[in-house]
């Protein structure tokens, strides 16, 4: 049997195909199936692979054979400064793609580690080279992601320009995972690296949230309560409510953004 006559379920082993359907269908099943039909020869198929929390995917520097997309659970990616420092330069749940330096052959810029138990699908460089040759749309896919990183880069460098309740509320809409719900695995001195904000900051400001009725938390979950109150902090406007919601919504964030400017004002800007 040739690749030109065969379709996936054909070619791969039942343990293969078992890796396929696991992994990013919009990545993964496409690589795949360009290839059967395009006629080309290659071996490889995505895998899976499970990392338990604190686990590395990738260190700073590591030059890799796979470009990897989150299946479930929630990845951290992050550099070292220079003066020794660890920055986290980004949360990622599950449908993200990780390690598009692989594509050129570039050392991996951040290390990636998981923060809950994760399961990764890991696609080989070759075989995404090799389908996006003989793909259009598999390269619009790859472009879209690229495209993704670009408008997550410029957000992040734009970040300090906001106050701490907008950054708050931004991260947590950005991380709903699912209507209403998000999971955040990591600790409140992560999520304050993230945002440039001190711990106390992010648990002041989600409890002063929870109190204006906006969200409601329990361990790692939180439930969003007002979605629109919390795209209009994140836009950086005051959400509408009753006057007693509004009072104790300028309370919350007058508050908090002037303790993080106290905490803040001796440190210099991150670049």
């Amino acid at each position: 049997m040739t690749w030109t006559d065969a379709n996936p379920s054909d070619i791969l082993s039942e343990s293969d195909k078992s890796a396929v359907r696991g992994c990013d269908v919009n990545i993964a099943e496409a690589i795949m199936q360009q290839l059967c039909q395009s006629g080309s020869s290659f071996s490889g198929v995505p895998t899976m692979r499970a990392l338990r929390r604190g686990q590395h995917l990738y260190w700073p520097g590591d030059l890799s054979e796979h470009v990897y997309s989150v299946k479930s659970g929630t990845v951290k990616t992050y550099r070292i400064e220079d003066d020794g420092r660890e920055q986290i330069t980004g949360f990622h749940t599950a449908g993200k793609v990780l390690g598009l330096d692989a594509l050129v052959q570039r050392p991996m810029r951040c290390g990636a580690l998981a923060v809950d138990v994760t399961t990764i699908c890991q696609i080989p460089v070759q075989m995404v080279i090799l389908g996006s040759g003989e793909s259009g749309q598999l390269q619009l896919q790859l472009l879209e992601e690229f495209r993704k990183e670009i408008v997550r880069l410029e957000a992040r460098l734009s970040i300090c320009c906001n106050s701490a309740p907008q950054r708050l509320a931004a991260f947590i809409l950005s991380m709903e995972a699912e209507p209403a719900a998000v999971h955040l695995p990591m600790s409140h001195k992560e999520i304050g690296n993230y945002l440039h904000l001190v711990p106390e900051t992010v648990s002041r400001l989600l409890a002063r949230f929870q109190r204006c009725g906006w969200l409601s938390t329990h361990g790692h979950r939180v439930d969003i309560r007002d979605r629109a109150a919390l795209g209009q902090i994140a836009a950086g406007h005051m959400p509408g409510a009753t006057s007693a919601t509004v009072s104790a919504a300028k309370n919350a964030l007058s508050g908090a953004a002037r303790y993080e400017d106290n905490k803040q004002s001796a440190r210099p800007l991150p670049t």
